[in-house]
């Protein structure tokens, strides 16, 4: 043995062979991923999406509810990242989802940014939209909608 074959230890120097150098770690098989991790999977992180990003400005003079921004996925659905509106002090918003009223005759003080952490839309025809009326003068406000759809 060489003078490199040896491990200083506490206390006695121990000598190993040639053998004992080298450690292989056991393999196991693969573990199958059960189905229902696959689609949480699958819905946090599509492998096959398209990015979806509306931005519109509207400017609605009158007292009835304008759409401001609207999304309606395609099957098979999406999920939903954020929706944006900037303020203004004469505007009321609604907010429909899914064709269900979230929220309406909401006056916004600043600019909102409402992060859905990828909620998970169906695409069955229904929409996503916010939708704004004028309270008095003429009102200029913008919208976005930010999601992915999956293909």
């Amino acid at each position: 043995m060489s003078e490199s074959d040896t491990i200083e230890g506490v206390g006695i120097a121990q000598y190993i062979t040639p053998d004992e150098k080298i450690v292989t770690p056991p393999t196991a098989p693969p573990i199958p991923t059960p189905p229902d991790v696959v689609a949480k999977i699958e819905q946090y992180r599509p492998t096959r999406f398209k990015p979806r990003n509306i931005l519109n400005r509207v400017s609605p003079g009158s007292v009835a509810y304008a759409k401001l921004v609207e999304w309606i996925p395609d099957a098979p659905g999406g999920v939903l990242l954020e929706i944006s509106a900037t303020a203004d002090p004469n505007a009321l918003y609604r907010l429909v989802i899914s064709d269900e009223e979230m929220w309406k005759d909401k006056a916004i003080v600043s600019g909102l940014s409402m992060p859905f952490d990828r909620m998970p839309v169906p695409g069955d025809g229904k929409s996503i939209r916010v939708e704004v009326k004028s309270t008095g003068p003429s009102i200029t406000v913008d919208g976005n909608i930010i999601g992915e759809q999956k293909l």
